[in-house]
Order: structure tokens, then sequence, then C-alpha cells
């Protein structure tokens, strides 16, 4: 099985770069956006199996990526990256179409664990 494909979108050069590097390492398969425009083009133009997406981003932010992308593909996982402290019950999460959120700073094995998870909870296994 190939590996698992995800969009990564931060608009942090810095960070995305990172974090884009931290995934490959991982065994996915990245691709990334610096916007959230950027973020959905990519997502209808491609295949992918995950999405994960800056909750502060300079034209749309995390919950609208994550909505507008959840309308193209209801069943993929998304998780939100925040620095800010979020307050959010699972199902208030599942309502804006996150599955998961992540704080920053990110712990690299944290984000690695969470993403295998939540795709093997998707019906696909990264590892295999």
């Amino acid at each position: 099985m190939p590996p698992a494909r995800v969009l990564l979108v931060e608009d942090d050069a810095d960070s995305r770069e990172a974090l884009a590097s931290l995934l490959a390492v991982g065994g996915f398969e990245v691709a990334s956006a610096d916007c959230g425009e950027a973020a959905v083009r990519t997502f209808a133009a491609g295949r992918f199996d995950a999405v994960l997406t800056d909750l502060d981003l300079p034209d749309l932010d995390g919950w609208e990526v994550a909505r507008r992308i959840r309308r193209l593909a209801p069943a993929l996982p998304i998780a939100l990256i925040t620095g800010w402290t979020l307050a959010l019950d699972a199902n208030e999460l599942r309502l804006r179409g996150v599955d998961l959120v992540l704080t920053k700073p990110v712990d690299p094995r944290r984000i690695i664990g969470a993403l295998q998870r939540l795709l093997q909870r998707g019906g696909r296994n990264p590892s295999a």
C-alpha cells in the first residue's frame, strides 16, 4: 500500500516546512498549501487520506477549511493545529468538521501517532 497522503495547511513557511519534513519522516506523503483557499483547490484536484490544517490562516480559518473539505469528502480525517486553547468537546468538534485538535508546539511523536490513529479509524493503515 502506498503511503498515506496528507494535505498540510500552514501559512507560516518555517512551520510548514518543519511539519512537512516531520510527516515525511513519519512515513506520510505530504502536499502543502499556504492558505485556506489554496488548500481547498489542492484538495479538490488531488487524492488525500487526511488533512492537517492550522486554525489561524490569512484568508479562511481552519474551521472553514474543514467545513469546505468535509463537503467534498464527508469521511476524511481532518485534524486542526492551533496555538490557542480550545475547550471543545468531541461532539462540537465533529459538528465543526474536525476529528482532532492538536495544540502548538506539537510533539513530533504525538502528531505522527494521532494521524496514524485517525487513518486507522477511517479504515486505512498507513504502516501496512
